[in-house]
């Protein structure tokens, strides 16, 4: 019965959601100057209401970390919306492929997860007996909404204060650099959430996972953005081609404060997993505040502005951040800076080897063999560095890829 009133709850406030979304479409098409949004964005809010039937049973699956089945639904409704909109963009229905390919993938999601985790129980529309839920998912909601209007806090204002050619090569540049951290989100929220949900009673297991995590999490993302910040303006020439050239130096910059941005990703799920859904919170309307803020402050400077806006908040943000979380986890801010130092400063010699090794080559070699140089030499660095102090991590990794 606890169930079926979460899932009333759901329906109820997904139906909020759509109807908000669905007549408010018209004002962000304004905001925009492009009347086509209205449209776009009325059949996207669909998507809440068939979601709605989807969140209890992938919530009881993840209750019980069952994420095989998952994956292979997630996997093929993905793939099944990229073909959609490949086959409707070959077709020219232009925009609308990515709005159709949207909502075939939506769609066969939550037919799937329904068929691998059926919730066959009709909801009950009471609140009775749910204060406790509701309270903390009403943070957890509120956090999530945040999230959203904070991530997206780029987007809005380079559309509005730099205008469409510069949000493009923007998108363009940030869908590069946060491709991994968005591939990788999903994963992080639903493994830390219940795993923390399970030990948060046990104060130094909550330490040991979040310290673990931490040490991973560094391990891999230190010298894959770092390494991308190395070779930036290559990887554009080769991968997009001369015309995309100048968003090499901004993606440059974005891709440097990647890491923090992955491990603060870590912070939400570990906090709401013990009971502190309300820090996060906190945390959230912090970057929503500093980093708008910043963004503006950027933008007489352009994209390059917006770009180290990133850079330069971000940082002072995640520390913020960090230091109001530690203590709920069980660990000191001492601790986490040890967790991610060795493969920071592995990371930073690594791209200053690759960055010598440009110079010392010039313009020697055709671009696709420089980039396979540096990536191979960056590799070999980071990997000698890691056969020292960061052995153990290396070794955490292995044990992680062999589960």
């Amino acid at each position: 019965d606890e169930v079926r009133r979460i899932f009333g709850i759901v329906l109820f406030v997904n139906l909020v959601f759509f109807i908000v979304l669905f007549f408010s479409a018209p004002l962000f098409a304004g905001f925009f100057a492009e009347p086509r949004l209205t449209a776009i964005i009325q059949v996207l809010s669909l998507q809440f209401l068939i979601g709605a039937f989807e969140v209890v049973p992938v919530s009881l699956l993840e209750r019980e970390l069952d994420y095989k089945k998952k994956s292979l639904v997630y996997l093929g409704a993905s793939v099944s919306g990229g073909v959609t909109t490949l086959l409707l963009a070959l077709n020219g229905f232009g925009v609308w492929s990515l709005v159709w390919g949207s909502m075939t993938s939506m769609i066969l999601k939550t037919i799937g997860i329904n068929v691998v985790s059926p919730f066959l129980r009709l909801p009950l529309f009471s609140l009775s007996g749910l204060k406790k839920t509701l309270s903390f998912g009403g943070l957890v909601t509120i956090e999530r909404t945040m999230w959203f209007f904070y991530i997206q806090a780029d987007v809005l204002i380079i559309g509005k204060l730099l205008g469409k050619e510069a949000l493009g090569l923007y998108a363009v540049a940030m869908h590069i650099s946060s491709l991994v951290m968005h591939k990788i989100g999903g994963i992080i929220n639903d493994v830390v959430f219940p795993a923390f949900s399970r030990v948060q009673g046990e104060p130094e297991k909550v330490a040991s996972y979040f310290l673990k995590a931490v040490r991973i999490m560094s391990f891999v993302v230190f010298p894959l953005f770092f390494g991308m910040a190395a070779v930036a303006d290559e990887f554009v020439l080769v991968v997009l081609g001369d015309k995309w050239a100048e968003i090499g130096p901004i993606l440059s910059i974005l891709v440097l404060v990647m890491p923090l941005r992955m491990v603060s990703n870590l912070l939400p799920p570990a906090l709401q997993g013990v009971g502190r859904a309300d820090t996060s919170v906190y945390n959230l309307g912090l970057a929503m505040v500093v980093m708008p803020l910043a963004f503006i402050a950027g933008s007489p400077w352009g994209l390059m502005g917006v770009s180290l806006a990133w850079l330069i908040a971000f940082p002072v943000v995640f520390f913020t951040m960090l230091a109001r979380s530690v203590g709920y986890l069980n660990v000191t801010l001492a601790q986490v800076f040890r967790a991610m130092a060795p493969p920071a400063l592995s990371s930073m010699a690594m791209l200053l080897s690759i960055d010598a090794l440009k110079t010392s080559l010039g313009d020697a070699l055709p671009v696709a063999a420089a980039l396979f140089i540096y990536v191979a030499s960056g590799v070999l660095v980071y990997v000698l560095l890691s056969l020292g102090p960061q052995k153990r991590r290396f070794h955490e990794v292995l044990a992680l890829v062999r589960r």
